[in-house]
């Protein structure tokens, strides 16, 4: 039982520990998968306004601009690679813009592009492209981005955090394990004393009882007859049952196997049982004779008749709870 106990104690705790970090995995990837596309779509909206307005991304000239108005300051404008390809009305192609990519022919762009506008969103991933679709002025404009780099990092802390928390399990399991023992030791010292004050008082029962018991015998030899020494045998029958009962159930406590039921000739079921067959006839206990599962009615009449204090010879049955 200790076992068990301690292996439960700590599969709850393995299990609330998993969930709480299974729960911080999610927030810090699903945060930074969000960051990550809203920063995209930010680029991709400067980048449709700088297209839209005629202006040029990154100036040819011997030193980047230090303008802060700038849309993207620093060497940023000289780091961003992206396409795009413009259709007009019933989808004429207007423009292909690949003067920022050198990985990409006009085939691909336009092969890209209208498997972006045939699954019909606005935004999304193709391929290590992230791309956004706008339509105006009869217009439609698709502007790739590549985002390789950025799904790269969003691979790393993903595959971090899962070698993190991995880790973080396996040394928090090693120290459940190990202090799992002392966590349970108190509560199982309690049910061990328990179980022995039930044991030895069970003993110490049986002392007495079974003095009263000779007694009764030494009685009911010289009054055969007589309704009081039968019923003090009666009663210190019962009370070594009680007792018996008790012991066996310190015992399935601790983990020794009780049997739980048995088989037994009808016969022994009834002789001097008529008592004990009544109150099963009334349905505080099931006698099952197995030759008669299916016939209802003859199961019926063989309860009656064991209830009466009758029984089939040879017959065998089963006593289960109700």
């Amino acid at each position: 039982m200790l076992k068990k106990m301690r292996w439960r104690f700590i599969g709850a705790a393995m299990v609330a520990f998993t969930t709480v970090v299974l729960a911080l995995l999610c927030c810090i990837n699903i945060w930074n998968y969000r960051n990550m596309t809203a920063r995209l779509d930010n680029t991709l909206a400067v980048l449709y306004e700088i297209g839209e307005n005629g202006l040029v991304l990154a100036p040819q000239q011997e030193k980047p601009p230090q303008d802060q108005a700038a849309p993207f300051p620093g060497e940023i404008p000289y780091m961003i690679r992206f396409f795009s390809v413009q259709y007009g009305e019933n989808g004429k192609l207007l423009n292909i813009n690949q003067d920022y990519i050198a990985s990409i022919s006009q085939e691909e762009a336009l092969r890209f592009a209208g498997h972006v506008l045939e699954t019909g969103r606005e935004r999304g991933f193709h391929d290590v492209y992230r791309f956004l679709v706008n339509t105006a002025d009869g217009k439609a404009t698709v502007i790739f981005l590549n985002a390789e780099n950025e799904l790269l990092v969003a691979r790393d802390l993903l595959a971090t955090t899962l070698g993190v928390s991995g880790l973080c399990l396996g040394v928090v399991f090693l120290l459940v394990l190990l202090l799992a023992g002392r966590t349970v030791k108190p509560y199982m010292r309690n049910l061990e004393m328990q179980r022995q004050f039930i044991t030895n008082a069970g003993h110490e029962l049986k002392t007495p009882l079974t003095a009263i018991s000779t007694s009764a015998d030494v009685l009911a030899m010289e009054y055969e007859d007589d309704e009081w020494v039968r019923n003090i045998q009666l009663q210190s029958s019962r009370l070594s049952k009680l007792i018996t009962n008790l012991i066996a159930l310190s015992r399935l406590d601790e983990g020794t196997a009780v049997s739980g039921k048995e088989r037994v000739f009808a016969q022994r079921c009834v002789v001097g049982n008529r008592g004990f067959l009544s109150a099963a006839a009334a349905g505080k206990r099931q006698i099952l004779f197995p030759e008669h599962r299916r016939r209802p009615d003859r199961h019926r009449r063989l309860r009656r008749r064991a209830a009466n204090g009758k029984h089939p010879a040879g017959q065998r049955c089963e006593i289960f709870p109700a």
